[in-house]
């Protein structure tokens, strides 16, 4: 998360990362608080579903994390391009 806003307000300012932080922190909150009702609304029904599709959910999660990681070290070559992707036009 620090990572995110330094890199955001060393390219595009202050307001750039704390927007970026913003962000970040906003959607982060939101998926730990969905997982934690569903986990507390429906325990055992989660946990069934969990072994049963975990082989599934392991192999999709994988797969987005190499995914990820090759756009991070590709961004890191060119960064001209994520900062095209990712920040707004000023």
């Amino acid at each position: 998360l620090a990572a995110v806003a330094a890199f955001a307000t060393g390219v595009g300012g202050f307001v750039t990362g704390l927007e970026a932080f913003l962000i970040f922190a906003v959607t982060m909150g939101l998926l730990i608080f969905v997982l934690a009702f569903l986990g507390s609304s429906f325990g055992p029904a989660v946990t069934v579903a969990l072994r049963v599709w975990g082989r599934r959910i392991q192999a999709v999660s994988t797969l987005l994390i190499i995914l990820v990681g090759g756009a991070l070290i590709y961004s890191g070559a060119n960064p001209g391009l994520f900062d095209r992707l990712i920040l707004p036009m000023n």
